[in-house]
């Protein structure tokens, strides 16, 4: 999964993206400065990995990269190339500073709205040839349609994501490269003296938003748990915006959790909300899914309390499952199978 930083200058790009990445990280190409790895905050898997002595834990990890496309590096009559880079993202993470008399409005839209003309220059072109090849028959009136329908969602400066698209829809358009399709969060950058007064939006144009002084961030970031925990309570805040970040990824996202516990290792999966265990199988190794006969599943909490596998099998808190099952957030998952 590529999370992408994007904002314009100044706006403290790289300063959440050195919170996020730490060490991890190396210089990037083309638009974008850096590029490094982000390792999950979750604290579920180094419980489990603690209490089943793992000789290696490995939580879910995440690619970052830090855009730099709408800095210095702009260049209007460029502005298709430049943009179409982020394709590569899964999810962008749109800062806005909150400072220095910046219209927190006007900073988004400014960026926003970019995004918004590179697709409808792709739409408008694409829509010259796709009426000629209807004409022809050699292509759906379906798939005309809906380019009609989002070239005017454009057109009302509206992303194409606005629109809530069926998975049908969806099909029709899953090889354009569309940025404002992409799920998107705001990330309001707030000066330190603001903590606890500024009033944090909850959305902006539908998009989710985090506030947060993200130089407290960087320096929160460089510490140990313990000593982590000590100066959010000195700063006054509740919890580290890394954190809420990573649960509005997942939830926008659509993905969840699940983890496979041993003495070997211990492992935080990423898995689409909804999917099913045969699923999440493949996901550990095309092996175990091919050789699939049943799943033991616990839910993390009851895991906890229990200790073990074997502990929690003794007080009926292990449940067996088909291939049809769906796996929730949470869930230890031990996969029985015959290769």
């Amino acid at each position: 999964m590529r999370l992408t930083i994007i904002g314009n200058q100044q706006s403290g790009k790289t300063t959440l993206f050195q919170s996020l990445v730490g060490p991890h990280m190396s210089r990037a190409k083309g638009y974008f400065s850096h590029i490094g790895t982000f390792v999950s905050k979750d604290p579920r898997v180094f419980t489990l990995g603690k209490l089943m002595n793992s000789r290696k834990i490995t939580p879910v990890t995440y690619e970052v990269t830090d855009f730099d496309g709408f800095g210095t590096l702009w260049k209007e009559e460029r502005s298709g190339e430049i943009v179409q880079e982020l394709n590569t993202s899964d999810i962008f993470l749109q800062i806005i500073p909150a400072f220095r008399n910046v219209d927190i409005g006007e900073e988004f839209d400014d960026l926003n709205m970019r995004l918004i003309f590179s697709d409808l220059r792709f739409v408008e072109r694409r829509l010259e040839r796709l009426e000629k090849e209807v004409k022809a028959k050699k292509a759906s009136l379906k798939e005309l349609d809906l380019l009609k329908k989002i070239e005017n969602t454009l057109l009302e400066e509206k992303p194409i994501s606005s629109l809530n698209l069926s998975r049908d829809e969806l099909k029709l358009i899953s090889g354009y490269p569309f940025i404002t399709l992409k799920p998107r969060i705001v990330v309001i950058n707030i000066d330190e003296t603001d903590i606890g007064t500024f009033e944090c939006p909850k959305r902006i144009k539908n998009f989710p938003v985090i506030c947060s002084p993200l130089s407290v961030e960087k320096e929160i970031a460089e510490l140990e748990d313990d000593e982590r925990k000590e100066l959010l309570k000195e700063y006054g805040l509740n919890d580290s915006a890394v954190h809420k970040l990573e649960e509005t990824i997942l939830r926008e996202l659509g993905y969840i959790i699940f983890y496979t516990a041993g003495e070997k290792e211990t492992r935080a999966w990423l898995l689409k909300r909804g999917a099913s265990v045969y699923e999440a199988a493949g996901k550990i190794h095309s092996d175990i899914q091919k050789g699939f006969i049943r799943a033991e599943v616990i839910h993390y909490d009851d895991f906890v309390h229990a200790g073990n596998h074997k502990e929690a099998k003794n007080q009926n808190l292990m449940h067996l499952e088909g291939k049809d099952y769906i796996v929730r957030d949470g869930d230890v998952i031990n996969i029985r199978f015959s290769i």
